[in-house]
């Protein structure tokens, strides 16, 4: 067996480099081997961002059966047709959660959501435009860490070229308060690196919110990929709206969680992409009317606590 570490090909939206993949896979082929495509803990898109293609066409050029081909990944629909493919069964964002004591339930006196963002991408983008012009601005807080003048807009990898295009008027009312914040000073939320001890921000904004919208690495639908986003809101006690592929929160919900869907209306998982968060926010706003008593959820709240436990124990030793 040969693996090859795709991941240095790969984004969760773009490919790069593949003549220097074609050469690996036709290495490994001279030597004979079973190639295994190794997306380490990412769960990527594998046909959407168009590398499953790419392999198929170096697979046919070599002449390389296909069932010698195996990607190995953390997407647990794994929905590629061609090639099979391996649910890694380990997951960074359990790793993060490993090392974090379950926190207290408690809820602010009045309905309030948050939005933390790291990279940049299409959703992101159009989640933060979302936020800055939502009439409920002033029940929200935010952030998006994404500074323009380290990372340019206008390359054949940027992950937000298509919001800059589609929506380019959202985005030039948005960019000269790039990196963002909404806490008067501008704390760099844990979440996103993956360092969980920064105490300030649990303490001073995560404990002030109710709900929280995540945006998902994996956007497109036929994908279940969650990652410390996910499980963020459900480690600390919140409620939560995904930004995620179709059904996305249904294939949550398979695992055992408590998704809400009786306290938030969850509509908007059947769609994805702007038309998605165009009813994230809808419902959102349908909620922090509601005065809903978030107080007598506390029983549900900690079962999610207590599962998400069980599968960080479970996944340990993976």
């Amino acid at each position: 067996m040969q693996k090859i570490a795709i991941t240095k090909y790969m984004g969760a939206n773009f490919v790069r480099d593949v003549h220097l993949l074609a050469l690996e896979i036709a290495e490994a082929n001279r030597m004979g081997k079973h190639i295994v495509l190794d997306l380490d803990y990412e769960g990527w898109d594998i046909v959407e961002t168009g590398i499953e293609k790419i392999v198929k066409d170096i697979a046919d050029r070599l002449c390389i059966p296909y069932n010698r081909i195996q990607f190995r990944t953390n997407d647990m629909l794994a929905k590629s047709e061609i090639f099979v493919n391996k649910y890694c069964g380990w997951n960074e964002a359990l790793r993060d959660a490993e090392h974090n004591n379950i926190q207290t339930i408690s809820f602010p006196a009045v309905l309030r959501y948050g939005q933390f963002l790291g990279r940049a991408d299409n959703n992101r983008m159009y989640g933060h435009y979302k936020h800055i012009n939502n009439r409920f601005k002033n029940q929200g807080v935010a952030t998006f860490h994404h500074d323009p003048m380290i990372v340019h807009t206008y390359t054949h990898q940027s992950e937000f070229i298509e919001f800059c295009i589609e929506h380019n008027t959202a985005y030039k009312q948005i960019l000269p308060n790039l990196p963002y914040s909404d806490l008067g000073i501008y704390l760099k939320p844990p979440i996103v690196f993956g360092n969980h001890m920064d105490i300030d921000f649990w303490k001073r904004v995560y404990k002030n919110i109710t709900v929280e919208l995540a945006y998902e690495t994996v956007p497109s639908s036929g994908t279940f990929y969650p990652t410390e986003k996910t499980f963020r809101p459900i480690q600390y006690g919140k409620l939560f709206m995904i930004a995620a592929g179709r059904d996305y929160e249904k294939h949550l919900a398979g695992l055992g969680f408590d998704i809400f869907d009786d306290i938030i209306d969850k509509s908007y998982d059947s769609e994805e992409y702007y038309i998605r968060i165009d009813m994230m926010f809808n419902s959102l706003n349908q909620f922090l009317q509601s005065n809903y008593d978030v107080e007598s959820l506390h029983t549900r709240l900690k079962r999610n606590q207590d599962l998400l436990c069980k599968l960080v124990k479970e996944n340990a030793h993976e």
